[in-house]
């Protein structure tokens, strides 16, 4: 007689943060750096910055001429929004 395995339970897989809500509408850049993106949320237009919380969850973590990178908070996930080339 074979002795019974013992399986671990199974993880639960980590959580995935959702889609963003956002919609690009735009960038300020000023001598070839984009200092800002205006995001629509919902029925707002945000300006948002390097630093900022957006939406309550979002951190925008990151902003170069083609890439916003914001980090979801509750799930500490990064997402990114293809911001386009500089002009």
């Amino acid at each position: 007689m074979k002795p019974a395995e013992v399986l671990a339970p199974a993880l639960p897989p980590a959580p995935m943060a959702p889609p963003l809500p956002f919609k690009l509408l735009g960038r300020y850049v000023d001598e070839g750096q984009p200092l800002a993106v205006f995001l629509q949320f919902n029925d707002q237009n945000l300006v948002v910055r390097e630093g900022d919380t957006i939406a309550e969850h979002y951190k925008v973590e990151g902003l170069d001429d083609k890439t916003l990178t914001l980090l979801h908070l509750p799930t500490q996930q990064r997402q990114t929004i293809n911001i386009g080339t500089a002009p």
